[in-house]
Order: structure tokens, then C-alpha cells, then sequence
């Protein structure tokens, strides 16, 4: 007993001091303790290649099992250049000798290569339904390499073969001048794929004008280093801060280059903390000097603005242009990877082989440290072309269940049930809703996950079903490291079955991690991930009930004492593989085999949810990831944006960050700011720390709480929304969060802006990301109107509006001619929205238009300034900006004369809807019951609200399904609010039944007592899965084609500045009574000097008026002028007379 007493210490000490060494190490990010290309011999070896020392050629290429094959040799062996220079031999040598005394240089036995490099590779080209491209290479198995390859399993979705084309015939033709011609084949969608014999190139090209998407090998960077047998005295280790890896099949790495063609931008391969438009990282003047790098580790406090590689990795790359449009190319391989985006110049005079002049491009250099080569290559040509591409080689993300897309509220840790009890009482004492409550590593019994504390949680399932009865739901984490304690029932499960991975010598492997001595579940096998999903019942996992819910975390794996804090390479899976083949997979593996466990808890009825930190191509299947530790800093609130729209471009639609920042206390404006950019990521989790001040919501003074509350129910109100989303998602693989370009492919002001964001194709999010910020300078694409959501106000698309910015909120904005469906009850939860009615949101479209008209001061000169409709909200505004008076003068009198040609509607009053060519606006509406797999059989709601011609109608999307599976709802739209529509009619006619409802001003937030007045329709008390027909919102009586029209504005004794003022002249056509003037001034945001307002107030007329004339013309209520979309601008005279 005393020796074992005596061991326990020994090793409680150890541990001790392991974890006190990784807490001190990673307490914040250390580049010294991760390996750069440098010290990483492959990605040094792959650098050091020179364009065109590929010097591979394709023979005996033929159609063979409907794919073309061939095989790629060396054109001449003896002398195959493909190893590079004499950079090779050096290895490591040129690393600094005091921080890297433990490494060796690389030898190699020249006699060998030459050997292995007369070896053929197998090529493979396969076409797959919408204009997929699949290029796979490998050494040939009938060779009997010293081991297969590993390629790797359960991404692909399982009937992706299914659409595979068979190729029938090639064609051969001259590329470019060759001696040689090159194989051709068609593949759909009106795209060729190219096979270059000599020199070995692929490529796929448009069929109609020959125009190049993407191409392998086109610099001539290529290679394949191929397994060989390790001879005597060749020394194949790696040594990096005291770890040697054994490296007992020796170099097996693959690089190459691949181009991008019309590609203005490249993003995606996440995940790194940088902007979405991925910066090149080598060539002429580029500061970078380390390549992107996919390679999951475990890093505290990661830096921005790095290419290093964090807790996933997706090697999909999506370029976009002016040119081209969209394309992308994805790597199936889950070794190390680095990759290079170039920089213009970086190959010049050193590329022999001739490329398209015409076509501008970008070129990247892939580089693995293991693996096959099985890449795909999607043609787009749209950005959501390739996206759904994309999902259909690795799936569909998950439909989560409805709780999930709401608010979750965590922190490492919630010390025991009193203090979850207290938690959620203060959500409710201050009226904030949430719906999960999260329990970190402290709850168990000493780091064993599936157990509870039971001093600190005695009643867990108690405590569990007090939440749930408030329709909230708990989240405990389990991490893939089992602790290594006798008394642990999954640690003896686990070493009896062998089912832990493998040391180098074939000893179970023991690494350190938060329980101290931890052994690693191996996860590739499908038995061990049968046998982990068991340990979820709720026999096993004792105190667990239908309302808990998994986090796993740690699953990159993390090893505080391994090499890079992680798992030796040279680790064993079974099979023998190697842990450097799959190192980038073993966390989808985990998070797989969780949800598995989740799944057969719930008899395959309940949907699972799981939160992982580690990722890889697949694992939108299985859940929710988010950007793992990240530091209460604004930059860190700023990159978090492209960071969740970078998984999202590559399939992770349901993402998010820690609101407020993991690591450190956030200033009050910090969290603040965060809370309202964070209630639109996909998914919304407030995290913290130990070590952190508690930050619940109620923490940081009333003031603060109430803004904190107003962003959590900004969520909430948006639910429907949200959820309709995710399941467009889940059908299409088009992501919830989405950049600008996505959305507005042609608008090149939006390709690289990273700060603002589309939530669907609704809203426009733009965050703020300084603090004490008054001003933000917001982008709003395209050339619609887009709707303030607070305040209702119009602001003309597709240009930057310098916009003024409160504490009490970010700049969000509705599209023209979109249709948002929300809920406007708070509740405590989610679920107890359940039977809540709808709101449906639809504002008025204006394609906003710039044209150039011309002015003059005085009599004589002639300059041009531009005018566009900029902002409609009970007004139409034109404003004319930015012109300048370049002579002095004072008490002038300014006069502009607007001539336009504009359709006319005539009826009562202001009753009158204005729309754009299209007279529509469109929205959508999904429901179910928000937990289960009935929708997959047809037991959803799923309607399509159309806005035209002074009708609201909602149509069935949903298809016929049998009677017993059908969903039903209760719900009824309650309101439905006209953005950008003047008061009109007193009451809309609801079909089918013949009711009328009452239209009148009414809130545009249900709950805000100050605010503006939206035209509303109340209580139209439709039921949602009903079709129905809500008109006479605009009713029509006559419609004039065209009226020429002469607006007067005249600014009366307007002191201007003696030096060169910018003074915009802005004209208000706002609602009317009789007798009062249509048009009045308005102030704009641009002048750079105040003026003061006029006075007496500007006279105006409309209608027939001749320019400078000064007449007043009363208007009567029967009759309204509104100028819309189609204006036609004539012209427009600014006129300067001295009084």
C-alpha cells in the first residue's frame, strides 16, 4: 500500500510539473515551440524546387473503366532533376545551431532515388455530374512499394460514385506549340479536361473559347517522392525540441502547383486567423515568408494576421474574379500541409513552359508531407456553384436541432449546481434568454470523462431536468483523452479491446493531457467508434438525460508533452498507419464517433449535437466548430469574421467564436461590441477562461446589460430566419454566414472586404471593431436599396456610406425586396417560442442609380457631379453631393432644377407601393418540430412569401408527403411590416375567407417604446402553412406611362464659406397633406462645413415648373408624385446667382 501510495505521488508530482511546464509554455503563442518550412524538410524541399524541374511525362494514356489513365515516367531517368538542388543535402543545417542542436540533415542515397524514380505513377482523370474533375495519382501498386499508401476514408459521401460519368473516346490535340499532342476529353457543363503527355500538365478548360479555370503542374513544380526500402547507413530521422521522429518509410512527400485562371481572389484552407482573401506568402516584395499551413494543433492565444495553422484544416481552395467567376480545388489528404499562395513575379525567367498571355491568374504550390494525390476540381461558375460542388464530394452539413442555433451561455467552469442554478436564474431575473448551459472539464471525477463530481454535481440529472423545464438544455465536454487509472471502467474497456492508438513500438500510447497520464482512443477504426458511440447511453453515461448534449474538445489530438503539443507522427493506427497520414482527420474521427454516440442514445430519432474544436473536410456532417482560444482583444473580434466565413466557404456552415474572447477580461465596450456582432455568427456561444473576471451579461452595470440583452434578442427575434437558413444549408451546402462576393459575385468593391458580412441573402452585417468608435464606413453592394434594421432608414446600395454609430448597436441592414420572417415574443428559451406568431418584414426595392448630370456656377462653366436616389423611408431623397464653389461670395441664392421622366401612379392620397422593374420582394419560411429526423420524411413547413403588384401570397415549397408524416402548425403571421412604403390604405383583404385586416403605423421592434413607425399590417392572423392572399396593400386606380417632370429646389440666404466648401444639394420627396409643400430639405452627412438650415424654409414645385422659376402650386390628397427604380434622369442644372 505504501508503494503504491509512494507511486501515486510520484506520478501526481510529475504530472504536476508537466502541467505547470505546458501552462507556462502555452499560456500564450510561442512560434519557437511549432515548426516553420524551415525546420520541416518536405515543405523545405518542395520551396527549393525551381519552376520546370518536373520532369515527368504521361505514356500509354488510354480510357480504361470509364476514366483515362496513364502513367507518368520520368523523361529521362538517369538524369531526373526532380529532387532539386543541392538545398536538399543541407537539411536543417541552415537553422539557428543554439535553438536546434537535435536535428539532423537528411541523407539520401542518389542511387536509390534514381531507382525509385524509373518507377511509373498511375493517373487517373474521372468526371463526375455538375462539372466535377477528379485527378488521382499514386505509385503503382503492382510495383510492391514498401506499403500502401494511405488514402483516406469516410469523407467522400457514399453515393458520390453514383454520379459518375464514364468517359467514352479522347481526342488528341496540339497544346501550344507541343511535339507532342495531348489527350482531351469532355466532361459536362461544357468544360474539357486536358491531359499534357509532354511536359505532363492537367488541366480544365472552357470548351467555347478555350479559356483555362484551374491547371496542375503548369510551372512544372510537380513531384512525388515514392516509397522506397531503407538501406544501410541512411539516416531517415527527424529531430525537432527534443523529439525524433523515426520516419521508418523515409520521404513520401507530394507537391505541385496549381493555377487559378480569371481569379482575382483565392480563399479558403482554413483555418488561420488572417483576412478572407488569402495574402501571398512568396514572391517579389511579400513580407510573408511562411506558406499556409494545414496541420491541427492546439494553440493558446493564437496571433492574427498568421499563416500558421490552428485547430482544423480544409485544403479547399475557392478563387474569384471579374474574369472567370468562381472556381476550387480540394486536396483529399490529411497529412501536414503547407501551401503557397505566389505573388506576381515569383517565377520570373525561371517558367519554360508557355502559358495563356491573355488570361490573368493566380498560382499556389500545394505541399504534403504524405498521402496520395486525390484532388477534385470544381468549375463553378458561381461562387455558390462551387459550394454545392463542393458538398457533394464531402456532404451536406447537418440540420441542427432548433436550441442549437440559439443562444448557449459557458465558461470553464460553472463551479457546481448552485452556481448553475444561480446562472440561470439571473438569465431569467434580467429577462436574457439562452438555451444551453455548458459545463467544461470540472465537472467529472478527476478528468474522467462520462463521470460526474459528486460532491460538486450530486444530482445531476436533477439539475438537468430543472433547466429542461424551461425548455433549456445542458452541454458537458468529453475529449479524446482517456486517463490511465485502473479504476477508469473506459481506460480497462479500452486497453482489454486494444483500442488505444499505438507508440512506435507498438505499446499503447501515453501522453499527457489534462488528467495527466492519458492514453487515445484510435478512431479510424469503425470498431472503436461503434464501441465509443455505447458509452453515450444512458447506462453508461450515468446522470445524463435526453437534454444533455456533447462538446468535444482537445481532438486536434492534444498532447502537452508531444512534439508540437501533439501526437508523435510515428504513432500506429490500425492498419499500420502512420499518425503523419491521418494526423488532420483524427479529430473529424472523433467528432464522428460522438455523434454516432448521440444518434444511438436517441434511438436515431433525436438530432445529435456535438461541438468540435479539430475539423477536416466531413465535418459539417456531424455538428458545430468554432474558432477555438481566442483573446479578449478588438483585432481578435475583427478576424473572427473571416475566420467563420472561411469555414463556411469550405462547408462548416454552423460556426462560430467565443463571444467576448476566451482568454482575458474584456473591456465592457469589448464584450459589448461583441455580443452584437456574435448574435449573427451561425453559432452563438459566449465563452471564458478560468482565469477570467466572471462576465455574465448582468456584470458590467445596468447599462451594459440592457445592450448585451438587446443583442441576445436580436438573435431570438431572427430565429425563423436563422433556422430557414440552415436548412438551405443542409440542402445545398450554401452557407448561413456568407461574404458579400458570394451574394454580389460582379461587384468588385466587395471581393477582399472582410468586416461585413451577408446573413443569407437578406441582411448585411457590418461589425465594429475600435473602440469609441462614432463613425463606420459601410459598403452596401449592388444597386438596391438596403433598410436600417433599428431604424428603418434607406440608404442607396453600391456605394460606402460614412454612417454615424451608437452604443446600441452594430449596422445591420435588410435588402430590398427580400422577405424576413422573425418573432417578436421574448421568451425564456427558444422552445417556448414554439407557438409564438411571425412577423414578416418586407421592405419596398429601389435599384438605386448614379448617373452624371452637369452644373454650373454663375453663367458660364460647366462641371459634372453625380446624383442617385440614397435613401427611402417615407422620403425619396435624391442627393446631389460633393460639388464645389470655387469663388467667394455671400447671402446667394442656389437653385437646382431637376428634369426626370418617371411612371406616375394615380390614386388616394400616399396609398402607394413603390417597386423596382420587378414590383417584388421574395422571402422564405421553413418550420418543423425542430429535434427530429420527421423533416427527412416530408413533416416540415416550408412556405415562399411573394411581395407583387400590391399582394402578399405564400406558397407551399414543401413536396406531397403522406398523411401520417405531415407536420402541422398553429402558428399565425401576426404582422407584416412595409419598409420604405408611405401610408396608404386603411385595410388589406386576406384570401381565402374574405377578412379584412387593419393596416396602420405601427413599431418597427414590437418591444421598443422609441423608434419609428413602420406601415403595418396587424394581425392578418394567416396561418403559416396556409396558402393565402393578403392585397389592396397598394391598391392601383390608374397608371400614367410617363410624366416629364421639373423639380425647383430653392435654398434661400445660405451662408457659404469664403474658402471651398463641398455643399450637397439634397431634395425630400416625403408623404404630403394638401396644401404643404411635396419636397423639403434635408441635411447631409457629407458636407465638410455646417451651413445652417434655410429659413425661410425652401419653396418648391412640382410639375410643369420651368427652370428658375419660383412658384408654389398646392397639391391636393387625391393625387401623388412618386419617383422610383426606373427613373429616367434627363438632366440636372445647379444654378449660382449672386443676390
Amino acid at each position: 500500500m505504501a508503494g503504491r501510495t509512494l507511486k501515486s505521488s510520484i506520478a501526481l508530482l510529475l504530472f504536476f510539473f508537466v502541467f505547470i511546464f505546458f501552462i507556462s509554455s502555452v499560456s500564450s503563442w510561442k512560434k519557437d515551440e511549432f515548426r516553420n518550412c524551415n525546420q520541416t524538410p518536405f515543405c523545405k524541399r518542395a520551396r527549393s524546387r525551381k519552376a520546370n524541374s518536373c520532369s515527368l511525362i504521361a505514356v500509354d494514356v488510354s480510357i480504361f473503366d470509364g476514366d483515362l489513365a496513364a502513367k507518368l515516367v520520368p523523361r529521362d531517368p538517369v538524369h531526373d532533376d526532380r529532387r532539386g538542388g543541392p538545398e536538399d543535402n543541407q537539411s536543417d543545417q541552415t537553422l539557428d545551431p543554439e535553438k536546434h542542436q537535435d536535428e539532423q540533415p537528411e541523407q539520401r542515397d542518389d542511387t536509390a532515388l534514381e531507382e525509385v524514380s524509373a518507377k511509373p505513377l498511375i493517373l487517373t482523370l474521372s468526371s463526375y455530374q455538375g462539372g466535377l474533375l477528379r485527378l488521382k495519382i499514386d505509385e503503382d501498386p503492382s510495383l510492391d512499394p514498401p506499403k500502401k499508401r494511405f488514402e483516406v476514408p469516410d469523407v467522400i459521401e457514399s453515393d458520390f460514385s453514383s454520379t459518375k460519368l464514364w468517359l467514352q473516346r479522347l481526342s488528341e490535340e496540339l497544346i501550344d506549340g507541343d511535339s507532342v499532342p495531348s489527350s482531351v476529353v469532355y466532361l459536362s457543363d461544357g468544360y474539357e479536361a486536358v491531359l499534357r503527355h509532354d511536359p505532363f500538365e492537367v488541366f480544365v478548360r472552357e470548351k467555347k473559347g478555350g479559356k483555362r479555370v484551374i491547371s496542375v503542374n503548369s510551372h512544372g513544380l510537380f513531384d512525388f517522392e515514392q516509397l522506397r526500402v531503407k538501406k544501410d547507413g541512411e539516416k531517415w530521422e527527424e529531430s525537432f525540441r527534443g523529439h525524433t521522429d523515426s520516419r521508418p518509410y523515409g520521404p513520401q512527400s507530394i507537391s505541385f502547383d496549381v493555377s487559378f485562371y480569371g481569379a482575382d481572389f483565392v480563399y479558403g484552407i482554413p483555418e488561420h486567423a488572417t483576412g478572407l482573401a488569402l495574402k501571398p506568402t512568396r514572391g517579389p516584395g511579400i513580407d510573408f515568408s511562411e506558406p499556409y499551413r494545414l496541420f491541427n494543433l492546439d494553440v493558446f492565444e493564437y496571433i492574427s494576421e498568421s499563416p500558421f495553422g490552428l485547430y482544423g484544416s480544409i485544403p479547399f481552395m475557392i478563387s474569384h474574379g471579374k474574369e472567370h467567376g468562381t472556381s476550387g480545388f480540394f486536396w483529399l489528404n490529411a497529412a501536414e500541409m503547407q501551401i503557397d499562395v505566389l505573388g506576381h513575379g515569383w517565377d520570373a525567367g525561371e517558367s519554360k513552359i508557355s502559358l495563356p498571355s491573355n488570361q490573368k491568374r493566380i498560382d499556389t504550390l500545394w505541399m504534403s508531407e504524405a498521402g496520395v494525390l486525390d484532388a477534385f476540381f470544381f468549375m463553378g461558375p458561381g461562387p455558390k456553384d462551387v459550394i454545392k460542388q463542393y458538398a457533394k464530394v464531402t456532404g451536406l452539413p447537418a440540420m441542427p436541432q432548433l436550441f442549437a442555433t440559439a443562444y448557449h451561455q459557458c465558461r470553464w467552469n460553472y463551479r457546481d449546481e448552485e452556481d448553475v442554478e444561480q446562472v440561470d436564474l439571473k438569465f431569467d431575473e434580467h429577462d436574457i434568454p439562452y438555451d444551453v448551459l455548458w459545463l467544461d472539464i470540472e465537472h467529472t471525477d478527476g478528468k474522467k470523462y462520462f463521470t460526474w463530481d459528486r460532491v460538486l454535481f450530486p444530482h445531476p440529472e436533477e439539475m438537468q431536468k430543472k433547466l429542461a423545464s424551461k425548455g433549456r438544455h445542458m452541454v458537458t465536454i468529453v475529449d479524446p483523452h482517456i486517463k490511465r487509472d485502473d479504476s477508469y471502467f473506459v481506460h480497462n474497456e479500452a486497453t482489454n479491446k486494444g483500442y488505444y492508438v499505438k507508440d512506435a513500438t507498438g505499446k499503447d500510447y501515453d501522453g499527457w493531457c489534462w488528467p495527466g497520464s492519458s492514453s487515445y482512443l484510435d478512431m479510424l477504426s469503425p470498431e472503436v467508434r461503434a464501441w465509443w458511440a455505447e458509452k453515450f447511453s444512458y447506462e453508461n453515461y450515468a446522470g445524463s438525460t435526453p437534454s444533455l448534449y456533447i462538446w468535444n474538445d482537445m481532438n486536434e489530438p492534444s498532447v502537452f508533452n508531444g512534439p508540437e503539443v501533439t501526437m508523435p507522427r510515428d504513432a500506429l493506427h490500425v492498419g499500420g498507419v502512420e499518425h503523419r497520414e491521418l494526423h488532420n482527420v483524427y479529430g473529424l474521427y472523433f467528432h464522428m464517433g460522438t455523434a454516432g454516440g448521440l444518434l444511438k442514445r436517441g434511438e436515431g430519432k433525436d438530432r445529435p449535437f456535438v461541438l468540435s474544436r479539430a475539423f477536416f473536410p466531413g465535418s459539417q456532417r456531424y455538428g458545430a466548430v468554432w474558432t477555438g482560444d481566442n483573446t479578449a482583444e478588438w483585432e481578435h473580434l475583427r478576424v473572427s469574421v473571416p475566420m467563420v466565413l472561411t469555414m463556411g466557404l469550405t462547408g462548416i456552415s454552423f460556426a462560430g467564436a467565443d463571444v467576448g474572447g476566451f482568454f482575458g477580461n474584456p473591456e465592457p465596450e469589448l464584450l459589448v461590441r461583441w455580443y452584437q456582432l456574435g448574435a449573427y455568427y451561425p453559432f452563438f456561444r459566449g465563452h471564458a477562461h478560468h482565469d477570467t473576471k466572471r462576465r455574465e451579461p448582468w456584470l458590467f452595470g445596468e447599462r451594459n446589460t440592457e445592450l448585451m440583452r438587446d443583442a441576445i434578442r436580436t438573435r431570438y427575434m431572427l430565429l425563423p430566419y436563422f433556422y430557414t437558413l440552415f436548412r438551405e444549408a443542409n440542402l445545398t451546402g450554401v452557407p448561413v454566414m456568407r461574404p458579400l462576393w458570394m451574394e454580389f459575385p460582379g461587384d468588385e468593391a466587395a471581393f477582399s472586404n472582410d468586416e461585413a458580412f451577408m446573413v443569407g441573402n437578406n441582411l448585411l452585417v457590418q461589425g465594429i471593431y475600435t473602440e469609441r468608435a462614432k463613425h463606420a464606413s459601410v459598403y452596401l453592394p449592388g444597386g438596391e436599396s438596403w433598410y436600417d434594421l433599428r431604424s428603418g432608414t434607406a440608404y442607396m446600395g453600391g456605394t460606402t456610406h460614412k454612417l454615424e454609430v451608437s452604443e446600441e448597436s452594430i449596422p445591420a441592414f435588410q435588402r430590398a425586396g427580400t422577405i424576413i420572417p422573425r418573432k417578436d415574443r421574448y421568451r425564456r428559451s427558444s422552445s417556448q417560442m414554439t407557438n409564438d406568431p411571425y412577423t414578416l418584414e418586407t421592405p419596398a426595392v429601389f435599384d438605386c442609380f448614379t448617373k452624371t448630370v452637369n452644373w454650373w456656377k454663375g453663367q458660364s462653366s460647366v462641371r459634372d457631379f453625380p446624383i442617385g436616389i440614397s435613401r427611402l423611408h417615407y422620403e425619396l431623397e435624391f442627393e446631389i453631393c460633393n460639388f464645389k464653389l470655387n469663388y467667394e461670395f455671400q447671402h446667394s441664392v442656389l437653385y437646382c432644377c431637376i428634369e426626370v421622366s418617371f411612371p406616375v401612379f394615380m390614386g388616394y392620397a400616399v396609398n402607394v407601393i413603390a417597386l423596382n422593374s420587378s414590383r417584388s420582394a421574395e422571402g422564405e419560411l421553413y418550420v418543423d418540430d425542430g429535434k427530429s429526423f420527421e423533416f427527412l420524411h416530408g413533416a416540415y413547413i416550408h412556405r415562399r412569401f411573394v411581395f407583387s403588384n400590391g399582394k402578399l401570397t405564400s406558397f407551399n415549397m414543401a413536396p406531397t408527403a403522406d398523411a401520417g408524416t405531415l407536420f402541422s402548425s398553429d402558428c399565425v403571421i401576426e404582422r407584416i411590416i412595409l419598409l420604405g412604403h408611405s401610408p396608404g390604405p386603411k385595410s388589406a383583404l386576406i384570401e381565402p375567407g374574405n377578412k379584412k385586416t387593419d393596416v396602420e403605423l405601427g413599431p418597427l421592434r414590437f418591444h421598443r417604446s422609441r423608434g419609428p413607425s413602420i406601415l403595418t399590417i396587424r394581425k392578418p392572423n394567416v396561418r403559416i402553412e396556409t396558402t393565402a392572399r393578403i392585397s389592396g396593400i397598394m391598391p392601383l386606380h390608374k397608371i400614367v406611362d410617363s410624366v416629364k417632370c421639373h423639380i425647383l429646389i430653392n435654398f434661400s440666404e445660405i451662408d457659404l464659406q469664403k474658402t471651398t466648401p463641398e455643399l450637397p444639394c439634397v431634395l425630400s420627396m416625403t408623404a404630403f397633406q394638401p396644401n404643404k409643400s411635396v419636397l423639403s430639405y434635408g441635411n447631409s452627412l457629407y458636407t465638410s462645413s455646417r451651413f445652417p438650415a434655410p429659413n425661410p424654409p425652401v419653396e418648391i414645385l412640382l410639375f410643369g415648373m420651368k427652370c428658375g422659376q419660383r412658384t408654389e402650386r398646392n397639391v391636393g390628397a387625391n393625387f401623388l408624385l412618386l419617383a422610383f427604380c426606373d427613373v429616367e434622369l434627363k438632366y440636372a442644372q445647379v444654378v449660382v446667382l449672386k443676390t
